[in-house]
């Protein structure tokens, strides 16, 4: 315990939660200008491609996104720190948060040309995919050197089929309640 204290660094952790402004932000607005932030496939803008990625259907949708980011962001930061590997988080953090947005909501427009795409779920799933590699990382650091990435791609496969099946629409994507 110690040693984490000794090496998490405080701008980190400010920079690991500022996303949580914007966050919380958009979710407080009246249902109308919430709207105005989402992606409409037929309709796309280019301020929705970025934006779309913070606008939950409900607060249970918000919440659960939320909470799924407070807990994979922080012990991936924890892991890269305790790994030797801060940069890497720092990196992969930046580009998840700017960069990954504008390809996933370009992904979409690509496969679907009607409906609203919303939600964090896909910057989530890159933070997976980094928390896999960082997990098996941080393994063989600590307790063992047979370890290899090809186990971070099976736990990174299981945490998407676990994502998958239990993703079900429960509203009618288009509506806010």
């Amino acid at each position: 315990l110690s040693e984490v204290f000794r090496r998490v660094r405080f701008l980190d952790l400010v920079l690991m939660f500022v996303p949580l402004i914007p966050l919380f932000g958009i979710q407080l607005l009246p249902d109308q200008v919430r709207q105005a932030f989402v992606l409409d496939y037929a309709e796309p803008s280019v301020m929705t491609l970025y934006t779309t990625h913070f606008v939950h259907v409900n607060w249970t949708h918000f919440f659960g996104n939320v909470g799924s980011y407070v807990l994979i962001a922080s012990i991936a930061y924890l892991l890269s720190v305790l790994s030797n590997r801060r940069r890497h988080f720092l990196a992969v953090f930046a580009l998840t948060l700017t960069v990954v947005p504008v390809a996933l909501s370009g992904l979409a427009l690509l496969s679907r040309n009607s409906g609203v795409g919303m939600g964090f779920s896909g910057i989530l799933m890159a933070l997976f995919g980094y928390f896999s590699l960082v997990l098996v990382a941080f393994l063989a650091v600590r307790f063992s050197e047979t370890l290899h990435l090809d186990h971070a791609f099976v736990l990174f496969s299981l945490g998407l089929v676990i994502t998958i099946l239990r993703t079900k629409p429960s509203v009618d994507p288009g509506s806010f309640s």
